[in-house]
């Protein structure tokens, strides 16, 4: 499913004015006014810093708006990745955004009108904001800021409503970039040649007769699509939702022996009734409890010994060693639970996995029968390449 979004104007509404200070920037690389210029990936605003948006014309009156409001989108902060194209028309330049959100550049949006409406990707609980609608607030202004620029302090309210008219009935002529020369008083804003400009603006449909360039439409989503990372951070917490789903292989008893009686007999001396650990999860020879501390001092050798003591009652196996161990004694006899392929449902620490080095070396020490099917998901190659959508979160909003 997606999401109707009736708040943002119609392509054509948004196009207008920043169009028409493409076509005003068009020969002038050092102009210090708003800028935005036109290419084959559409019309796209120039990055000061804050960030950037571009509306991509799409064959059949549709279009496509994308860009990343570098103040304000929570696309980064999100735990997981974020399929922005979910539930998307065939109709979508799919190569295009695919190539576009693969390219190493955040995306925050991607929002596309059908003809009718803007539809935008459901969101995650943890994406509440993507930026889309400030960018574009501060769009609205940018021609009157860039008049300001080119006349002075006080904009010249008579040539902005000329432009602003020009470039909503899409009139744009010789003469109006002639009378845009003829008004500049910033001497640090080079000459406008009225003749560069009027072809800048025929090429993005603001001149009588002319069109705006249109991306040839999508014929469906690709085969093997991909959603790239934002970070190792987003891969680690999706390793670890699919890992609480996971399920449990199961393997033979360990019988309990010296090293179990040693790390029970030391819980009771310290006053503990229930240990959990987490292998790791920064160093293979290190623990840490839910509390998010590290185990340390006799505890830590009792509770490795523990764990190479279960490795070893099983050697040839290759069936690895356990990431997670609890131990209860508060009856007669020590309970221990251990968890080797899934994070366990009584492990609730904030920080639940390994790191994924660490998980990536046990799971390279296991036969692959023994392999639980998440370790895909541990491939360096992923933070490249993606994840399949499929893996992604449900969108909520």
């Amino acid at each position: 499913m997606t999401v109707r979004v009736p708040d943002l104007p119609p392509p054509h509404d948004l196009w207008a004015e920043p169009a028409l200070l493409s076509a005003l920037a068009a020969g002038r690389p050092s102009s210090i006014m708003p800028g935005y210029d036109l290419t084959a990936d559409g019309l796209r605003m120039r990055d000061i810093g804050n960030g950037w948006w571009a509306l991509l014309p799409v064959a059949g009156g549709r279009a496509v708006l994308y860009g990343l409001d570098l103040d304000n989108s929570e696309i980064e902060m999100c735990r997981e990745p974020v399929d922005l194209l979910a539930g998307g028309p065939a109709w979508l330049p799919w190569s295009f955004l695919q190539a576009l959100l693969a390219g190493g550049e955040v995306v925050g949006f991607v929002y596309w009108w059908d003809g009718t409406a803007w539809s935008r990707a459901r969101y995650p609980a943890d994406l509440r904001e993507d930026g889309c609608r400030i960018l574009l607030e501060e769009a609205a202004t940018a021609l009157a800021e860039a008049v300001e620029v080119l006349t002075g302090a006080a904009a010249d309210r008579q040539l902005l409503d000329r432009l602003r008219a020009a470039a909503r009935d899409r009139t744009a002529d010789l003469a109006l970039f002639a009378a845009v020369e003829h008004a500049r008083t910033e001497a640090r804003e080079p000459a406008i040649d009225p003749g560069t400009a009027l072809a800048a603006a025929t090429r993005a449909g603001l001149t009588p007769g002319s069109s705006w360039p249109e991306h040839p439409a999508g014929a469906g989503e690709p085969a093997g699509r991909t959603v790239p990372f934002n970070g190792p951070d987003q891969q680690a917490a999706l390793v670890e939702r699919v890992m609480r789903a996971a399920p449990e292989q199961p393997r033979p008893a360990i019988a309990d022996g010296g090293a179990l009686r040693d790390l029970a007999a030391h819980l009771r001396a310290e006053g503990t009734a229930v240990l959990t650990v987490q292998w790791g999860p920064r160093h293979r020879t290190a623990f840490s409890a839910e509390s998010g501390q590290q185990v340390t001092g006799a505890l830590t050798d009792l509770v490795t010994a523990l764990r190479e003591a279960d490795a070893d009652a099983d050697p040839d196996s290759g069936s690895g060693r356990w990431l997670y161990l609890r131990v209860d004694v508060t009856g007669p006899d020590a309970t221990v639970q251990r968890a080797y392929d899934h994070v366990p449902g009584w492990w609730r620490a904030p920080h639940p996995i390994a790191g994924l080095p660490l998980l990536r070396e046990e799971m390279a020490a296991r036969t692959e029968r023994w392999r639980p099917q998440w370790t895909a998901l541990l491939d360096a190659s992923l933070a490249k390449t993606g994840v399949p959508p499929h893996l992604c979160q449900p969108g909520l909003h």
